[in-house]
């Protein structure tokens, strides 16, 4: 896996998370939700230990039980492995993760 050079590190760790197209990464516990989805990061922006990130595109959670946390999970996860993060907010084509995955 390649990491992309330079750019904010949030926007690319999104990036690379949303461009895997394998579905499985070594095991049953290591399963890609989104591999089904076609996302871009539209715009990641972290103020006062909060990061709001805009996705666009379809979202598509693969067909295997507890996808819709598996995806907020992955998602979140990925926004707080950076130190100044401390909450971390996901729109989807302007609305809310958790809507969007209802």
């Amino acid at each position: 896996m390649t990491f992309p050079a330079g750019g904010p590190p949030l926007r690319g760790a999104l990036r690379v998370l949303l461009e895997l197209r394998r579905d499985n990464l070594g095991g049953p516990e290591l399963i890609n939700p989104l591999v089904h989805s076609r996302l871009q990061v539209v715009s990641a922006r972290i103020e006062d230990g909060r990061a709001e990130v805009h996705l666009r595109g379809e979202l598509r959670p693969a067909p295997w039980p507890c996808n819709p946390p598996r995806i907020r999970a992955q998602l979140e996860e990925t926004a707080l492995q950076f130190d100044n993060v401390r909450e971390a907010v996901f729109l989807v084509n302007d609305r809310p993760l958790d809507e969007v995955l209802q």
